[in-house]
């Protein structure tokens, strides 16, 4: 029997327990009668007790031997238990046989027995010790006891039919006690099976709570009565923006603002159970996140050191979502108010600049009146401007959708870029675009208003000049970093980017600048980029914003290569049925 087999019954382990079992309560029981006897000068009762000792320290080094060469370990739990019945019956014999009180040696043998072997075994040495105890008593009255090593001269035994119904007594004794211990035996064992099973789905379980406790992207914190963090988990590390290679600090005033831990400590003063959110705003080294803070006070129940549970979620698309409400709800009151403006201004403007031009063919005048002349024409033609941007944004042009050459159209806004007047040589431009842009679905001229809309934004990022770099690929790897999302497409999908070595936005701007009217350049009312957003919107296009200040800025905006399978998409998405382009 191997290892492995002995580890698995549990039997290796039991026959070592029993050899050390053995050793300190036999010979410490033996010993603690011989040393009072020996000192008193009864030697005659002490003649056997120190040779049995040594018998069993013998036996003892025996059985350790064996127990480490033999494979066969049932072999050697017989060994032992018949060992053990012939040392049981030396001593038996040398306090009175029949009417000995030790007896009870033979019933602790079938008990171990119950504890080591299965029933077949346990009945087995019950049969042996019921015929082995029958041969002392026989023996006795045969006078048999001559050929054992020891004496029993002198003892008076009872008359044969009281000695027969001992015999029987005590037969009826080992079968009985055999078949309760065995039941007994039996039952440990199922328990401890069950245990063993319990134990197994508990490390099973546990495990796999640990597992879902460390990979949900949900924060946890266990709190204590005194404000001792008592488990974390993994993600509240990343959610709090604390370095992998940094601990978690042992107490909540340290991990979290004051000002928050005493909003957290008035709601752990109920006494109910209850649950309480609170938002917090973390600024990490990348980026600016909303966190969701969940105060679950805990039941109270002894010995439970836990008082609170915080439960951190990250919030941020969510504030996004919301932020893309307002904005939308934004620029539909700009919209009415605009589309209102625009009727009622442009005629106006258009009677001013008519008659303006009327007056000039017809009245001569001085150089001073036509600069101002020219002047009230070109303010004109300016609040005509705004009110036109006014109209695009209130009410854009729907697209018109058709197959277009890309790598063309850019080829052609490339051309128009160099020929610009903002265009100098301080300025360097590098075009990388892939072989196949042709057939997508866009509208053409409204796309080269989104482009030429970015390249003019980067000029005037770049006064004295710098690097401008346009890329057109086919891609379908999502990035990650801060992007403001209008209708996220299916991969693959048309990726444009634009990006320049200006002078960068701030992270605050960045939040704002496809808002109406919100403009960070001196020039400017802020309704070129929401005018962008609202065409990009209408592709289905999402677009990201990655800026620095002081280190230019970079737009990329994946365009589906297919505008009606994302309108299928999204049509057969409310019967929660989800199509992919290509598919």
């Amino acid at each position: 029997m191997d290892n492995y087999s002995r580890d698995d019954n549990g039997l290796y382990y039991k026959l070592r327990s029993l050899i050390v079992a053995r050793l300190l309560i036999g010979v410490t029981l033996l010993l603690g009668a011989a040393i009072p006897l020996e000192i008193t000068g009864i030697s005659e009762a002490t003649q056997f007790l120190f040779p049995l000792i040594t018998a069993i320290l013998l036996l003892t080094i025996l059985y350790s031997g064996l127990l480490n060469f033999v494979k066969n370990l049932y072999l050697i739990a017989y060994l032992q238990l018949f060992a053990d019945m012939i040392i049981s019956g030396f001593v038996i014999f040398r306090t009175g046989g029949l009417e000995s009180p030790f007896t009870i040696l033979l019933a602790i043998i079938i008990i171990v027995a119950s504890y080591i072997l299965e029933s077949k075994g346990v009945f087995t040495i019950a049969i042996c010790t019921s015929l082995f105890f029958g041969f002392i008593v026989v023996s006795q009255y045969r006078g048999w006891t001559i050929w054992w090593p020891i004496r029993t001269e002198g003892i008076l035994l009872p008359p044969p039919t009281f000695a027969g119904y001992v015999i029987v007594v005590n037969l009826i004794g080992f079968f009985l006690i055999a078949l309760l211990a065995n039941k007994l035996s039996e039952r440990v064992r199922r328990m401890n099976i069950l245990l063993k099973n319990k134990n197994i789905q508990f490390s099973y379980l546990w495990t796999l709570n640990r597992r879902i406790v460390n990979e949900i992207h949900t924060g946890l914190i266990t709190i204590g009565h005194d404000g001792e963090i008592l488990s974390t988990n993994p993600m509240v590390k990343k959610l709090l923006g604390i370095p992998d290679d940094s601990g978690i600090p042992s107490r909540l005033d340290d991990l979290l603002p004051a000002y928050l831990v005493q909003s957290i400590m008035r709601i752990a003063e109920r006494d109910k159970p209850s649950k309480q959110a609170i938002n917090y705003q973390v600024q990490t080294v990348r980026d600016t996140i909303w966190l969701m803070i969940e105060v679950v006070i805990l039941q109270k129940k002894t010995l439970d050191p836990a008082r609170l549970l915080l439960i951190l979620t990250d919030i941020s698309e969510r504030k996004k979502l919301e932020d893309i409400r307002r904005k939308t709800q934004r620029w539909n009151t700009v919209s009415e108010i605009s589309a209102g403006m625009a009727h009622e201004i442009r005629n106006p403007l258009a009677s001013i600049c008519g008659s303006i031009e009327v007056l000039c063919s017809q009245i001569t005048l001085t150089d001073s009146q036509l600069k101002l002349m020219d002047i009230i024409v070109r303010e004109s033609e300016r609040l005509n401007k705004l009110v036109t941007d006014f109209l695009d944004l209130s009410k854009p042009m729907k697209p018109d959708f058709a197959l277009v050459d890309v790598k063309k159209v850019l080829g052609e806004i490339v051309v128009m870029i160099r020929t610009a007047n903002s265009f100098g040589d301080n300025i360097t431009l590098k075009l990388e675009m892939s072989d196949d842009l042709h057939d997508i679905e866009l509208d053409r001229d409204q796309f080269a208003q989104v482009v030429w809309n970015l390249v003019k934004n980067a000029f005037e990022a770049m006064p004295d000049g710098g690097s401008l770099e346009l890329s057109a690929v086919i891609s379908n790897v999502q990035e990650t970093g801060r992007g403001l999302l209008s209708t996220q497409p299916n991969p693959p999908f048309f990726r444009l980017t634009v990006k320049d070595s200006g002078t960068g936005l701030k992270r605050d701007q960045i939040e704002k600048i496809f808002d109406p009217f919100v403009s960070f350049k001196r020039k400017g009312v802020g309704l070129g980029l929401a005018i962008l957003y609202k065409i990009l919107e209408n592709h289905s296009a999402n677009i990201r914003v990655f800026s620095e200040e002081g280190k230019g800025s970079q737009f990329v905006i994946d365009f589906p290569l297919r505008q009606t399978e994302v309108l299928i998409s999204e049509y057969q998405g409310d019967d929660n049925f989800e199509k992919h382009p290509n598919s």
